[in-house]
């Protein structure tokens, strides 16, 4: 759960006690995985979210925001007196930029054991999240491999690697067959830009492997060991109101292509640009209307 407020785009030096007054503020539901499944259900698709609640206040809240974006909860762990994870998103009305406070609150993350209850034969597609539970979502992955193992009809499987920092997250290398990684992880290992990412990437990676690296403004890029690295430039607006959800956003709208069947050079290029107009809006509620009116969406028809 997020609370956003705005603030006017002053920069402040704050004293002790010192009390300011925002522009506005709003309390909305977020996270990655769930913002992702948000916005694949805006595009139609049958998304679910799964991941571990609170059982107190914030319940009823998330549940209903769930219902409402048509993200279907059926798996979702209830954790009994465990606190709710909120983020209190700080924005500037003139950049669109944000700062962002946390705490998890004590809610435990999903384990092997919860993914256990779940029937692979329903899904065509499982997106992972790396988080401190990295060895979890190891054996979470190596049991949909050994599914697809015995069946004709494979779940395909992508990655969000965002935070570098997270422990063991290097065992999920060479699992999923795509690999999303932030401009931060890449920085972190030393790339100086996406296309240096992907290219470096590729080659700790098996041929099948698609890597997956968006850059903010530049844009995003895209390779396998077998193929030339494609790229697309980030749609540039004249002014960016909230940029709170465009990775997951940029994220959402590639699943949404790939799961179409388009090339990958096609499918980085409409997340770029879903991602774009995202920015441009506040929140994510708009996105649905652009299903069926934008130019942007053609590439998907």
């Amino acid at each position: 759960m997020q609370l956003s407020a705005t603030t006017s785009g002053l920069h402040w030096q704050l004293d002790v006690s010192t009390k300011l007054r925002c522009v506005e503020s709003k309390w909305q539901r977020g996270g990655n995985a769930s913002t992702t499944a948000t916005v694949l259900s805006m595009l139609g698709e049958d998304a679910e979210f799964m991941g571990t609640i609170t059982d107190r206040a914030e319940q009823r809240f998330l549940m209903e925001d769930f219902k409402t974006n048509c993200v279907d909860t059926k798996n979702v762990i209830v954790c009994e007196g465990s606190g709710c994870p909120t983020a209190t998103v700080i924005i500037n009305k003139q950049t669109g930029s944000r700062t962002i406070l946390n705490s998890r609150n004590g809610l435990r993350e999903m384990s092997y054991a919860d993914f256990l209850s779940v029937n692979l034969d329903l899904y065509k597609w499982i997106h992972f999240e790396t988080r401190p539970n990295c060895p979890d979502v190891m054996t979470m992955l190596s049991r949909v491999l050994d599914h697809n193992a015995r069946v004709e009809d494979k779940i395909v499987t992508s990655v969000e690697f965002e935070n570098p920092h997270r422990p063991h997250h290097d065992v999920l290398f060479n699992m999923a067959d795509y690999m999303f990684v932030s401009k931060e992880f890449a920085q972190h290992y030393g790339y100086t830009n996406m296309e240096e990412a992907v290219e470096g990437l590729t080659h700790t990676c098996q041929p099948r492997i698609a890597i997956i690296c968006a850059w903010g403004e530049c844009g995003a890029a895209g390779k396998q060991s077998t193929s030339e690295t494609v790229t697309s430039p980030a749609l540039k607006l004249d002014h960016v109101v909230d940029t709170l959800g465009a990775g997951d956003t940029f994220i959402a709208g590639t699943l949404h292509a790939l799961a179409k069947g388009r090339c990958l050079k096609s499918a980085i290029a409409f997340g770029c640009k879903l991602s774009g107009f995202k920015c441009g809006m506040r929140g994510l509620k708009g996105i649905e209307h652009l299903k069926n009116s934008s130019p942007v969406l053609s590439i998907l028809k």
